[in-house]
């Protein structure tokens, strides 16, 4: 079947992806330990069981917080805003002062002021804000406003948790206390509309009302066809700030799709399947793959032939910036696909004639990174969406014509590998 000429595999039909990325994207909040968070694993777990895979729901504990209102108001006009995570409540009332500009070089201004953090000092969605809301709690500043850089679209972006040497769980490391200070994080383009009135010092209003709950549960979703002694190992993350459908669906949707696929394959290799929550708080839950589940099994660098991480915003598409919003274009966005030598011919053999991916090796980021540092054979995706992070991220951001040919690249590559092992 390698080459896959002709029609595509039921399993691996565009149309078949993309109902998966629908369900996704239709639940709305997949926060880690959130309601959409546990039926998001629900389902992934019920759909790898019902494709004929041995499957765990595997929990584990973090402290959460179930964010109920958040607001910025500057002179009576509010500004949509987003807690800038793990966040640190204003008392369920607004906590009033003049807003002063932020800048590390200086902060003599900014004491009993909401700091303003532009500029130089705005983040990206995958930066967290703990340098600046110490930074400015330090100088005495009573709250923190922060605008989100990054992305395509200039709109409000959530920005992931960081993780800090202190609190220890599980035996990592992650920060769970609240930032010093309430601190919100606004768009780049609020930002920009309001720099004339930023600059004279205006009263601010920030609210910041919630539940923080210790001990809340999440889930990661084993599940495993146990066939020969070697191992090809998939993950995905499952877990994000809103509906996700471009950043997280289609990893979600390939993870499936190629779950269907193997299991319905006679292979050599045995296989993996593993999704796991706590991304967006600095992969909180990915650990136990390495810690714990692969070695549960007896699976280790030596005896994986290949990993492959299917991370944020693949086979996303381009969108066209108007006047009245974003126009979808059929053309792909570009992100990473990144992999260790040896993968390398068969990535650029598999996906020859795919636009849209950055293809090579040496070069990781997030998840992976932490898996090719342990020893694995290892590739897989990276990036950024127009809609990263943010609640325009919706099903529109992907489609089946992007999808397919992504999974029949992937399925190629994993029958090549189980074929010449």
């Amino acid at each position: 079947m390698i080459g896959f000429s002709g029609k595509a595999p039921k399993e691996l039909n565009g149309q078949s992806l993309y109902k998966d990325v629908v369900t996704y994207a239709a639940i709305k909040v997949h926060r880690t330990g959130t309601e959409g968070d546990h039926l998001t694993s629900r389902w992934i777990e019920k759909t790898l069981k019902d494709t004929g895979l041995k499957t765990q729901l595997k929990p584990w504990r973090l402290k959460q917080f179930f964010l109920t209102e958040c607001t910025l108001t500057i002179k009576n006009e509010n500004i949509a805003a987003f807690p800038a995570w793990y966040p640190k409540d204003t008392g369920g009332k607004p906590l009033a002062g003049r807003l002063a500009i932020y800048n590390e070089a200086d902060t003599s201004n900014l004491k009993g002021c909401i700091a303003l953090a532009g500029g130089d000092f705005a983040v990206s969605a995958n930066v967290g804000v703990n340098v600046e809301a110490e930074i400015a709690s330090k100088a005495g500043a009573i709250g923190l406003v922060i605008v989100s850089r990054g992305g395509r679209s200039g709109l409000l972006a959530a920005t992931n948790a960081r993780r800090r040497d202190q609190e220890g769980y599980k035996g990592q490391k992650y920060f769970q206390a609240p930032l010093p200070i309430p601190t919100v994080v606004i768009a780049e383009k609020d930002y920009e509309r309001l720099a004339p009135v930023f600059a004279k010092n205006p009263k601010a209003a920030i609210t910041i009302k919630g539940r923080h709950k210790t001990n809340v549960q999440a889930f990661n979703v084993l599940g495993v066809l146990q066939r020969g002694e070697k191992w090809i190992v998939v993950t995905t993350p499952s877990s994000g700030w809103f509906s996700c459908g471009g950043e997280r669906g289609p990893g979600v949707a390939l993870f499936l799709g190629l779950a269907r696929w193997a299991a319905n394959m006679n292979t050599k290799h045995s296989l993996i399947f593993i999704a796991n929550s706590g991304h967006e708080l600095d992969n909180m839950g990915a650990h136990f793959t390495l810690d714990e589940y692969l070695p549960d099994y007896g699976i280790h660098s030596k005896n994986v032939t290949a990993w492959l991480h299917l991370g944020a915003s693949i086979a996303n598409r381009q969108w066209k910036k108007t006047d009245k919003g974003f126009t979808p274009l059929d053309k792909p966005g570009t992100i990473f696909l990144q992999g260790t030598q040896t993968l390398l011919p068969h990535m650029k053999h598999a996906f020859k004639g795919i636009d849209g991916y950055r293809i090579g090796s040496g070069f990781y980021a997030g998840e992976l990174k932490v898996i090719i540092k342990a020893g694995f054979n290892a590739f897989g995706f990276f990036g950024a969406n127009t809609f990263f992070h943010q609640q325009e991220d919706t099903k529109r951001s992907t489609g089946p014509e992007l999808l397919e040919p992504v999974v029949l690249a992937l399925a190629e590559i994993l029958e090549t590998l189980d074929k010449d092992e």
